[in-house]
Order: structure tokens, then C-alpha cells, then sequence
């Protein structure tokens, strides 16, 4: 009988035998294919040779050695090996070949060299799926709100845990979501929707968490790599925790000293519903499709919004009669006067960016405009804070006093000097419209987010166990369920 010792030695024995037969064959392939293509060059190589002498005038005082064989030029080969001598001959024939020529061989052969990949706004800002390594090289400033967040949670509380999403503390305006093996779930909502009459409250917390749970699923689905189980908390009003309960949440918008809330794209980067609005992509279009040289732009700001607070007073103020603005409130109701569709605001070769109740999602629409965006350094941040620049070469944006009483100046000297001002929208629409709002940038964002919430936060359970006793045997029994609604169900 056979031990099992030798009976392993044997296995072993013909596996390695089988690895060595298919290391030879690969390596004879590769020579057969190296050979190949060194024939096709010295061919070429040897056919030029013969055409350019058939073409020179012969020498009859030269003999026959001294002219050398046309047909069949010889290759001495002493000690060397094939290989060296096959890649000696191969580099010496390449060496008469032109670029093209060079090129086009490979290419038949499949070797072309892999281009780098750069990002390219025309055929990549719609482009949801864009891998990791891509999103880097594209957005390589994008995520510093997302590090920053990270990294104060584990500086002074350390890991989130599920009593850190409770929704209990807040009525209405939050939800608690997961993500489990590629799928959106909603947990909890408190969402609700009030449409009262202008000066009366207004709630749209419904079709803001639709429209933010849709950024998220797209997010989702473009991507072929992997997502982490994930399990969060948002916030779909404009000041998300005004009691200071400093809760760990994803918020459209933050002041400095809130910390603890980790940012996340506002709802209108998948749509709003209102006239002069829509999709954040159709908006896009809209304004590429009106786009208008700088100098072809009325030389005026342009503001349109409603009185919501001092800082807006203000602004109607300081512009009243001046000749460069246009600056007018809007008063909401079913007959508005002087509204004008966003893309519109693009004919415009200043615009004028203001707060609302907290900040206002109307910046990132004047920033694709290619235009000069004005604004007071805000109070209520926006993820992509960091990268607005007010002075120096790469100047994007201007910003003025918080009460506007620098505008007159600004303008002036802005006016006077055109080519500044193009320089400062020019540097905005690169920045902006071109690279960190696209829609490609955010669907980034959001992964990013997911990552970095995966890596300080807990494995969600999808399942929950209901307990409920047997009324026959008094025997308490547990039934599974799934925690949470699907997003598909839910919308």
C-alpha cells in the first residue's frame, strides 16, 4: 500500500511538473512572439536598404565585397545568445524607423503603451462612475471637509456608535439611512412637508430627502467597485442642529465652530423642483448652451432673492440707483415679478452671492457660470468652502464686507480693469464649473464620504429581531425583519 506520504510527494511532484511545462510554453511564446516582431523590423529594415541602393549610382571601381550583398544582408554570431542577438538586431533596425512606423507596428502587435488617464470636463464632468484612482487624479482637493470631520470624531469621542444616530432628540427634518451590500435602505424618517402661504411656514423636507437619497443610490450604482456597509444619519434643513445637541450628521451646511457635523452635497445637485431650476445637469446644459464670451456680458451684478435677513437688507441698500447693478428682491407667491431662470444669470458679467436662513444653495450655480461671483465671507459653510480663492493669480471669487459697503469699490475697480475681472471668472469656471461641481466631482464626494464614515463607524445589521411570547406556551420567540424600507419602496 502507498503511503499517504508518498501519495502527497506525487501529487506535489505532478503539479510542479505541470507548472514547469506551462512556464516553457509561456516562455516560448514570448521569444516566438519577440522573434516575430524583430523579423517584421529587420524586413523592413533590409527592404529600405535594398530600394536606397538600387537608387544610388554604382561605383565600377568598387568589388563586389566592398559593395556588399543587396539580398541577403549577413549576421556573425559567435558566443552570443539568441535573445541578444534578437534584441540587438531588433533595437538597430528600430533605430531607422520613424516614430509612426514605430508606433503603427506596435499597435498591430498589441504592445501600445497605456496613455495616463486626465480628466477631460467635456467628456467626464456626467460621468458618475468614475473609479478611485480617476477620482483622485481629478478631484484631488475635493475631500479635505470629509478628512477634517474624520478626524475630529476620533480625536475626541473615538468611534460612532448606534445610539450616536438616535433620531430621538429631533421632530422632524432628519432620517437615518444604510447601506448594506450595494443597497439603500431608509431606517427611520422625519420628514415632513408644509406648502403654506408666503409668510407662513414652508417645509420641504420630503422632496429634499428624496432628492439627497437619489444623489446617494446614483452614487451607488455608477460605481463597479465596493461600498461599505454603512449605517448614518442626515439632516435636511438648512440649520440642521440649532439646539446644539451635537449629534454625529451629514449636513448640507455648518458654521466653524460645529465640528462634529460631517458635510455632504446639498439636494440641489440632483434637482429642485421650480420653475427657474430643475436637474443640476439640465441646469448645466442650459447655461453651456447660452454661454457667451466674457466681453459679451452685461457689465452689471446681478442679484435676485428674498429679504430674509440683514445681511440681504443690506445688499438692497448699498446697490439702490447705482448704474452697474441689478439687484432686486423677489417676493414668493404664485405671481413673482422679476425672477430670472438661473441659467440666465450667465449674461451677466458680475453676480452676487448672499446667505439666506443659513447658507444659500444658489452659489454653486453662479459658480458654473463663468462670470465674477461676489459674496461676503460666509458664516454657514459649504464643502467646497476651501477652494474659493480671493486674492492673488488662481483668484476665483471676490469677496466683500459682510454689509456690502465695499461693493461700490469692488465694482469700480473691476469695471475699470476687464481684463482682471475675465481673469478672476476665467480661474472660476476652471475651478468650478469645469472640475469641483461637476457632477462627476460629487458623485467622488459621496463615496469618499462613505469611506471615511465606514472607517470610524460600526457594521449595520440588516436584519432586526422582533420578540414576541407564544400566548399557548408562554415561550418567548424572535422573528427576523429587515431593518429599514428600500430606497426604491421608500421613494
Amino acid at each position: 500500500m502507498i503511503s499517504s506520504y508518498h501519495s502527497r510527494r506525487s501529487t506535489l511532484l505532478g503539479i510542479t511538473s505541470i507548472a514547469l511545462i506551462l512556464l516553457i510554453s509561456v516562455g516560448l511564446l514570448y521569444h516566438q512572439r519577440v522573434v516575430d516582431i524583430s523579423q517584421q523590423v529587420f524586413d523592413k529594415q533590409r527592404f529600405d536598404e535594398q530600394i536606397k541602393a538600387a537608387q544610388e549610382p554604382t561605383d565600377p571601381e568598387l568589388s563586389e565585397s566592398q559593395h556588399g550583398n543587396l539580398e541577403s544582408p549577413t549576421t556573425t554570431v559567435t558566443s552570443t545568445s539568441i535573445d541578444q542577438v534578437t534584441l540587438s538586431t531588433t533595437v538597430a533596425a528600430a533605430s531607422t524607423l520613424s516614430h509612426v512606423e514605430i508606433e503603427e507596428i506596435c499597435n498591430r502587435e498589441g504592445l501600445k503603451k497605456e496613455q495616463k488617464w486626465t480628466f477631460e470636463p467635456t467628456r467626464d464632468s456626467a460621468n458618475y462612475g468614475l473609479n478611485d484612482d480617476q477620482c483622485d487624479a481629478a478631484f484631488p482637493e475635493l475631500y479635505n471637509e470629509i478628512y477634517r470631520a474624520q478626524k475630529w470624531r476620533l480625536a475626541n469621542h473615538g468611534n460612532i456608535t448606534e445610539e450616536d444616530l438616535d433620531l430621538g432628540w429631533k421632530d422632524f427634518g432628519v432620517l437615518r439611512a444604510m447601506i448594506f451590500d450595494r443597497q439603500l435602505y431608509v431606517v427611520e424618517s422625519k420628514c415632513i412637508e408644509i406648502h403654506g402661504r408666503p409668510g407662513t411656514p414652508i417645509r420641504y423636507d420630503i422632496r429634499r430627502a428624496i432628492a439627497m437619497l437619489g444623489s446617494i443610490h446614483r452614487a451607488i450604482t455608477a460605481y463597479h467597485g465596493p461600498i461599505p456597509n454603512i449605517e448614518f444619519s442626515i439632516s435636511v434643513e438648512d440649520i440642521a442642529d440649532e439646539e446644539s445637541f451635537k449629534k454625529a450628521l451629514w449636513v448640507m451646511t455648518r458654521r466653524a465652530e460645529e465640528e462634529y457635523q460631517w458635510m455632504m452635497p446639498d439636494f440641489g445637485y440632483w434637482s429642485w423642483d421650480m420653475e427657474v431650476l430643475g436637474s443640476y445637469e439640465q441646469i448645466r446644459q442650459e447655461m453651456a448652451d447660452k454661454v457667451e464670451p466674457f466681453d459679451q456680458k452685461k457689465p452689471a451684478a446681478l442679484w435676485r432673492g428674498a429679504k430674509l435677513n440683514k445681511i440681504r437688507e443690506d445688499l438692497l441698500a448699498i446697490t439702490h440707483n447705482k448704474p452697474w447693478a441689478d439687484v432686486k428682491e423677489i417676493i414668493w407667491g404664485p405671481d413673482m415679478a422679476d425672477v430670472i431662470r438661473m441659467a440666465d444669470h450667465c449674461h451677466y458679467q458680475f453676480l452676487i452671492q448672499t446667505e439666506g436662513n443659513s447658507y444659500s444653495g444658489r452659489g454653486k450655480y453662479l459658480l458654473n457660470c463663468n462670470s465674477v461671483v461676489l459674496m461676503h465671507k460666509r458664516l454657514w459653510m459649504e464643502n467646497y468652502e476651501h477652494l474659493m480663492i480671493g486674492d492673488g493669480p488662481d483668484q476665483n471669487v471676490v469677496f466683500v464686507r459682510d454689509d456690502f459697503a465695499d461693493l461700490p469699490q469692488q465694482m469700480d475697480a473691476l469695471l475699470a480693469d476687464p481684463a482682471r475681472a475675465q481673469h478672476i471668472a476665467d480661474n472660476g469656471a476652471r475651478q468650478f464649473r469645469d472640475r469641483y461641481l461637476t457632477p462627476a466631482a460629487q458623485a467622488c464626494y459621496w463615496r469618499r464620504l462613505f469611506r471615511a464614515w465606514s472607517q470610524v463607524s460600526f457594521e449595520p445589521s440588516l436584519y432586526q429581531d422582533d420578540w414576541q411570547e407564544d400566548p399557548q406556551t408562554g415561550e418567548w420567540k424572535a422573528s427576523r425583519r429587515f431593518r429599514g424600507v428600500p430606497y426604491e419602496t421608500y421613494m
